[in-house]
C-alpha cells in the first residue's frame, strides 16, 4: 500500500507540472485555487500640531511610516470594499510639543475616539470618509497616494488622536488627558489649539524627539512596584485617560520598543 501512495504522489505532481508548464485550461479548472492574496500600500505621513498661545504659535510634528494591507482586486469583486479586513501597520513616535516652558502636550499614535485616530487610519478617514468610503478602504489608499507630497490636510476632530500631558514631565504616573477643544484648562489662558493636520510626505521618520523630553521609554515601561495601582505599563493611570482607551502604554508614545 505504501508503494501505491509513493506512486500516486508521483503521479500527482507530474500532473501539477504538466499544468504549470503547458497551461492546460481545462485541467487547471479542476485544481483549486490559491487562497486569496492581499495588497499592500506605503507612505510617510507628518502630522502637525499647532497651537496658539499668548505668546505667539508654537508647533511640533512627527513623520510616521505607514504601511497597509488589505484584500485583492479579485477577492473584492464578492467582498464588500469596507476595509474589514485591512489593517495599518504604523512605525514612528507621538508628536511632543512645548506648550509653555516646561508644559509638553504629545499626541499620541492612538486615537482618542478609538481606531479612527490612529496613524493611518486618520488619513483615510480625512480623505476618504467624506466622498462616501471607508477610511482603510481600497478607494481611501488611491486618494492617499493620490495626494501631492505635502499638502496639508486639516484633520477631522473625530479622528483626533489621544492628547497628554504630564503635570511634573519627570513623573509618568501625572501623565492625564487633555482636551483639545480646552487646552486652556491645562496650560492656561489664552492656549488653543489651531490645527492637526495630516500631509504625505518623503521625509524620514522622526526619531528620539519624545525620549529627548521624557527619557529612555523602554526602562519607563518595565513595571518596577508590583504593588502600584497602575495595571499597564509604564505606569500611566487610565483613569487620567478615560475609560474607553485600553491597553495604553509606552507604545502609544512610540513603536518597536521591545523588539
Amino acid at each position: 500500500m505504501s508503494t501505491i501512495l509513493k506512486w500516486g504522489a508521483v503521479a500527482i505532481l507530474v500532473l501539477l507540472a504538466a499544468v504549470i508548464a503547458h497551461d492546460w485550461p481545462v485541467l487547471r479548472l479542476a485544481l483549486p485555487l490559491p487562497p486569496s492574496g492581499s495588497v499592500e500600500e506605503s507612505w510617510h505621513q507628518r502630522m502637525a500640531v499647532v497651537i496658539e498661545t499668548p505668546s505667539g504659535e508654537v508647533s511640533g510634528s512627527a513623520v510616521q511610516a505607514i504601511r497597509w494591507q488589505g484584500l485583492d482586486a479579485a477577492h473584492r469583486t464578492t467582498t464588500p470594499s469596507n476595509g474589514a479586513r485591512s489593517r495599518f501597520y504604523p512605525q514612528g513616535e507621538a508628536v511632543a510639543v512645548e506648550v509653555t516652558p516646561g508644559r509638553w502636550l504629545f499626541a499620541l499614535l492612538k486615537g482618542a475616539q478609538g481606531w479612527r485616530g490612529e496613524p493611518g487610519a486618520n488619513l483615510g478617514f480625512a480623505l476618504a470618509v467624506p466622498q462616501g468610503a471607508y477610511a482603510s478602504s481600497v478607494e481611501a489608499m488611491a486618494l492617499i497616494k493620490a495626494l501631492p507630497k505635502d499638502r496639508p490636510v486639516p484633520l477631522p476632530s473625530e479622528a483626533y488622536p489621544l492628547f497628554v500631558t504630564f503635570d511634573d514631565i519627570a513623573d509618568p504616573k501625572s501623565v492625564r488627558r487633555v482636551d483639545p477643544e480646552d487646552l486652556a484648562a491645562t496650560f492656561g489662558p489664552g492656549v488653543r489649539l489651531k490645527a492637526v493636520t495630516l500631509a504625505v510626505t518623503e521625509e524620514p521618520v522622526t526619531e528620539g524627539r519624545v525620549e529627548g523630553v521624557l527619557g529612555d521609554l523602554a526602562v519607563i515601561g518595565r513595571r518596577t512596584d508590583p504593588a502600584t495601582r497602575i495595571q499597564y505599563p509604564p505606569g500611566f493611570p487610565e483613569e487620567n485617560i478615560s475609560s474607553d482607551v485600553k491597553y495604553f502604554d509606552v507604545g502609544a508614545f512610540k513603536t518597536g520598543l521591545y523588539k
